[in-house]
């Protein structure tokens, strides 16, 4: 009896621990529930009990890790998608908003409870002519596609509104589980703004392109009239640049020096030109200090009779030419045949 006794009291002590131990368990189970990820049992022994602690405690270990680490990649991911300059938001495979960053604020003016609040977001923010094909195309990503580059018009809280552009990919679980997609928007105010300068600035330059081309048009019709003109005239015309070198003549200029048709003048030095002459000056050295005079001066100067040995006599008058500015760029010379003339003149003396 004394035996049983003694049997009965040792059962019961031994059970007494084993269910402290056990009570010890599910309470230290209990603050792991509550977020206690430090509990720590004590009792590891290699009897089964001893063992079950040691397999918690190795367990608590492992989620207090994996804990951590979920943790540190959570303060990763909204250290990243938090602080970007774009709208980032996620939405469930039903169309349902998940999360939305803080620049929603920014861009938006709603907060992001407000956001979370809305049954159709993005959709009920997008601008009423563009809401339609918006919702649809919002549909068609919803179904796990990927996209890039679809713009529309999108509205402030304040009323007022700007061009966005969207992009979007699925998101999936490590196990291939699809969970919705991840989108961003970004602001395209000011690309639209430039298009929109770029356009007027194109507008314009065609507009000076066309005025451009009816002013060109009437030049070249002014100055045909004006070659027609000087053509026509019976006076030789010379237009002689700055820098002494021919850029027009008429034929008459031709027919008053005796220059084959058809020479090529433009571009010589004068000395050269007059030097195609089939004429021979009467007097060369003097015209050619009066020819270094005349290229020289920026005035008018007097008429100049030049006396060839053949007997004609050829009158210049030479005018200094400037543009708009007063700048000089070159002279103008009239030649004229007076042979005819000073002949009657003389015989008029004579008879006199």
């Amino acid at each position: 009896m004394a035996a049983l006794l003694l049997t009965g009291i040792l059962l019961m002590l031994s059970t007494g621990g084993i269910v402290r131990r056990f009570e010890a368990l599910t309470r230290a189970s209990k603050r792991m529930q509550q977020g206690d990820l430090d509990v720590r049992q004590g009792g590891e022994g290699v009897d089964e009990i001893g063992q079950l602690i040691g397999t918690f405690n190795r367990m608590a270990e492992s989620v207090r890790v994996n804990v951590e680490r979920a943790r540190e990649n959570e303060a990763r991911f909204h250290a990243i998608a938090d602080y970007t300059h774009d709208l980032e938001f996620w939405l469930s495979p039903e169309g349902g908003l998940l999360w939305v960053n803080p620049s929603v604020e920014r861009m938006l003016g709603y907060s992001i409870d407000e956001c979370m609040g809305q049954m159709n977001f993005p959709t009920d923010f997008i601008h009423p002519e563009d809401r339609a094909a918006a919702d649809f195309q919002l549909r068609q990503a919803l179904r796990g596609t990927s996209g890039q580059g679809y713009t529309f018009r999108i509205c402030r809280k304040d009323g007022g509104h700007f061009w966005a552009v969207v992009n979007w990919q699925p998101i999936h679980s490590h196990s291939g589980v699809y969970q919705g997609i991840r989108a961003s928007i970004h602001s395209i105010d000011d690309l639209k703004a430039t298009e929109a300068n770029l356009r007027q600035a194109i507008g314009e330059l065609h507009a000076a392109e066309s005025l451009q081309r009816r002013y060109r048009q009437e030049a070249e019709q002014e100055h045909a009239r004006l070659v027609s003109l000087l053509s026509a005239m019976n006076l030789g015309i010379l237009f002689v640049a700055a820098d002494g070198r021919v850029i027009y003549h008429n034929p008459t200029f031709s027919r008053v020096w005796l220059i084959e048709e058809g020479a090529t003048l433009i571009g010589l030095p004068i000395n050269e030109v007059l030097g195609k002459s089939a004429s021979t000056l009467a007097r060369p050295d003097h015209f050619s200090r009066h020819l270094l005079s005349v290229l020289e001066a920026r005035e008018s100067s007097d008429s100049y009779e030049i006396q060839m040995t053949d007997g004609r006599v050829i009158n210049e008058l030479d005018y200094p030419v400037r543009d708009r500015e007063g700048r000089f760029i070159g002279h103008l010379w009239i030649y004229e045949d007076i042979t005819r003339e000073r002949q009657t003149a003389e015989q008029l003396v004579y008879l006199g």
